[in-house]
């Protein structure tokens, strides 16, 4: 889109709007929010280098689990924030049971002259495949805790290479059972945190797979199994779903996660309170997935102003139906309540930013071709749209600036700052700050949010987020001069969105560095 765009721009095109957004520009397209990071490190190296089947392994692995009180700690962090708001994990209830009653015999067990050993079926009372979900939940839990930078990354990347042993120990390839699922759902949600977007992505591949081949993506076929299994084997369906829209919306990649699908959910009727957190994002999703996989299909402008339409009015009725704190910020009681509006508003508002995305590009085609189809009411249609596009983007920041006055955890959320960020730049480039105040002290707020990550100096920040602060700082200040009204942006025939890519994907051209030498990797391990 870029590339076509850059050939059409007229020779005499003078705008500050342009010239400033070339200036912007570069010629790798996928850096800017680790999307394409080839310097990463390996997340998932082996710490012992013993022979695959030794006993010594399991060992060596328990002696990496921390004191009880410390284990407590973090799982009760992982549980009141990654978990929040993105419940990887289906019963966490009786996952934090289970490991109060794990640390027990652990301690009665070390304190035993002649403990039972420690095998696959039995550490501590407990499965291997239950141990790596434990190490996960350390490695999201220290991700998400109050201790430095450093400490935290070393921390939970030494617990995701735990976590992977296990993996590694009880065979996952051919030997995976829901607990292993689960895991896998933790470690994608903590590296794509690191932002480490792209192993993320290609892992939650692989998660899929191994998901289909246990038969997760239908109606169990046995009928003697016990309901709370089927329940069980439908949420982890769900939050595949989930995880695969987060990230595969990023990447604007059509991804057959939904198509896959076939348990027979019949339309929802809300229970009483209404949908809760879960229960809308994981219809989201799917409307959201359903909006990348339907780019790739051709159809008429008609068509898609139907289906823009239809979507839309899906998420209202979702959002109109969901819980009261979702609804209403006056209605959170629990800091929980507080985290799951703001996280709802903000991926909502993005969603439907996504979905009437096409109409800050179909501005200028559509002056070229209305008159001759008489579609005069279209017209009307396409401001109405991007109107709503633009108020998507605008509460999209808006909520990421309330989520991260509550919990500093949102600033190291990949799929909060991606998404916010992004609105941000688009917001710039559309010129909206020089038409509200509210947008450019909006887009200064989060510029000083970026800025106030604690980094030991301005060389630790992630390349990505250092560039696209630069250019929205430029943009921020820009008065008037980056965009007309909307008149004059649709006669320039460049769309915004194009606009953004070019900024959002390439690194900005006064950086000499180029992104293999960004540091980036090196500071993450």
């Amino acid at each position: 889109m870029a590339m076509a765009l850059s050939q059409q721009q007229p020779e005499n095109e003078s705008s500050a709007s342009v010239s400033m957004v070339r200036d912007l520009l570069d010629k790798s397209v996928l850096p800017i929010f680790t999307l394409d990071n080839d310097s990463t490190t390996y997340p998932f190296v082996d710490l012992w280098g013993l022979p695959h089947a030794s006993p010594v392994r399991i060992e060596k692995l328990c002696a990496m689990l921390p004191s009880d009180s410390e284990c407590l700690q973090h799982i009760r962090q992982y549980r009141d924030t990654a978990h929040v708001l993105f419940p990887a994990i289906v019963n966490m209830h009786q996952f934090e049971s289970e490991v109060t009653r794990f640390l027990v015999t652990r301690t009665t067990q070390t304190t035993d002259p002649d403990p039972p050993p420690l095998t696959e079926q039995n550490v501590y009372g407990k499965t291997v495949h239950w141990l790596g979900l434990l190490f996960a939940c350390l490695a999201s839990g220290y991700q998400c805790s109050n201790l430095s930078r450093r400490e935290r990354q070393l921390t939970s990347q030494v617990y995701v290479c735990c976590a992977y042993e296990c993996l590694r120990i009880i065979n996952y390839l051919s030997c995976s059972q829901l607990d292993d699922i689960q895991n896998l759902l933790v470690l994608g949600n903590v590296i794509s945190n690191s932002m480490n977007a792209g192993i993320a992505w290609a892992l939650l591949g692989l998660t899929i797979r191994l998901a289909q081949g246990m038969g997760l993506h239908h109606e169990p076929l046995s009928r003697d199994l016990p309901s709370e299994e089927r329940i069980l084997r439908h949420e982890i369906w769900s939050r595949i779903i989930w995880q695969d829209s987060l990230l595969s919306i990023s990447y604007d990649r059509a991804t057959p996660t939904a198509n896959l699908t076939r348990w027979d959910t019949p339309h929802l009727a809300p229970p009483g309170d209404g949908f809760s957190y879960t229960e809308c994002m994981l219809q989201l999703c799917t409307i959201a997935l359903d909006v990348v996989g339907s780019r790739t299909q051709r159809t008429g402008f008609q068509r898609e102003l139907q289906r823009i339409e239809e979507r839309r009015r899906e998420v209202e009725a979702i959002s109109q139906q969901a819980q009261a704190h979702l609804r209403e910020p006056s209605a959170c009681a629990l800091m929980k309540d507080h985290l799951e509006h703001w996280n709802w508003r903000l991926h909502r508002s993005y969603v439907v930013s996504e979905l009437c995305r096409p109409m800050l590009a179909k501005q200028r085609d559509h002056h070229h071709h209305h008159h001759s189809h008489g579609h005069g009411n279209s017209d009307a249609v396409v401001a109405t749209l991007r109107r709503v596009c633009i108020d998507a983007l605008v509460d999209t920041v808006d909520a990421f600036a309330k989520l991260q006055n509550l919990t500093a955890f949102a600033r190291t959320s990949w799929a909060a700052v991606h998404r916010s960020l992004g609105s941000a730049l688009l917001l710039g480039i559309l010129g909206e700050p020089a038409r509200s105040e509210r947008v450019r002290l909006m887009l200064d707020q989060l510029v000083a949010v970026m800025l106030s990550f604690e980094y030991a100096d301005a060389s630790e920040m992630p390349g990505p987020v250092t560039r696209a602060v630069e250019a929205l700082q430029r943009l921020n200040i820009q008065d008037g001069a980056a965009g007309g009204d909307d008149g004059s942006q649709a006669s320039q025939g460049s769309s915004p969105y194009a606009q953004m890519e070019r900024i959002l994907w390439g690194a900005d051209l006064r950086l000499s560095t180029t992104w293999g030498s960004d540091g980036v990797a090196d500071e993450f391990l």
